[in-house]
C-alpha cells in the first residue's frame, strides 16, 4: 500500500495518532510534522480525506513488515520423503501410495526411498523391481523421475522422484 509520508501529505490539517495509538487530535500540518521529528519518527498519513488521520511512526519498520508478511504468504515447495522397507506389505504400500496423493494435490514433491541393509543388500534386484511396482502405480497421477541408485558403505539406496502435475 503507498502511502504519503513527511512532506508528501498535502493536507492543512490532520488527526494524529501517536505510535502508541493515542489519538492527539486534529493539529496543522506542519506542527503534526514537527512532533514526528522531535521523536524522530515520520509522519505517515495512513487515511485519506478532507482531514486525513496520519500516524507517527518509523515508516522503515513498516516498510519491512509488509515485505516480510508478503514473501511469508507464498508457500515453498516442500519436499516430503516417504520410506519403504524391502519387506513393506500391499496395505502398507497402498496406505502409503494414498498419502502420497493426497501429498501431491497439495502441491509437495514426493520422494520414496528404500533402503537396503545387512542382507537385504544381495537382493537389489528384487528392490529395483519394487520401486518400479511404485513408480508405475503413480503414472497419469504424477511427473516422476528415474530410479536412483546409491551404494553407500553399509546400505543401498533407491530413491524415486515423484513431483505433482501442474
Amino acid at each position: 500500500m503507498n502511502h504519503n509520508i513527511n512532506e508528501q501529505i498535502e493536507a492543512v490539517t490532520v488527526r494524529v495518532v501517536t505510535e502508541d495509538g493515542v489519538m492527539k487530535g486534529e493539529m496543522g500540518f506542519s506542527e503534526a510534522l514537527e512532533l514526528a521529528k522531535k521523536q524522530g519518527l515520520d509522519l505517515v498519513q495512513v487515511s485519506p480525506g478532507d482531514n486525513p488521520i496520519c500516524k507517527i511512526f518509523d515508516y522503515n519498520v513498516m516498510k519491512y513488515k509488509d515485505k516480510k508478511k508478503k514473501q511469508g504468504s507464498k508457500p515453498a515447495p516442500s519436499l516430503k520423503q516417504i520410506r519403504v522397507s524391502y519387506g513393506i506389505s500391499n496395505h502398507d504400500l497402498k496406505t502409503k501410495r494414498n498419502h502420497t496423493i493426497s501429498l501431491l494435490r497439495k502441491k509437495h514433491k514426493v520422494k520414496y526411498i528404500l533402503r537396503l541393509k545387512g542382507r537385504e543388500r544381495g537382493l537389489k534386484e528384487n528392490a529395483l523391481n519394487k520401486m518400479k511396482e511404485i513408480s508405475e502405480s503413480f503414472s497419469g497421477q504424477a511427473n516422476q523421475s528415474e530410479i536412483n541408485v546409491s551404494a553407500e558403505s553399509s546400505s543401498v539406496v533407491l530413491s524415486l522422484m515423484l513431483s505433482p502435475i501442474s
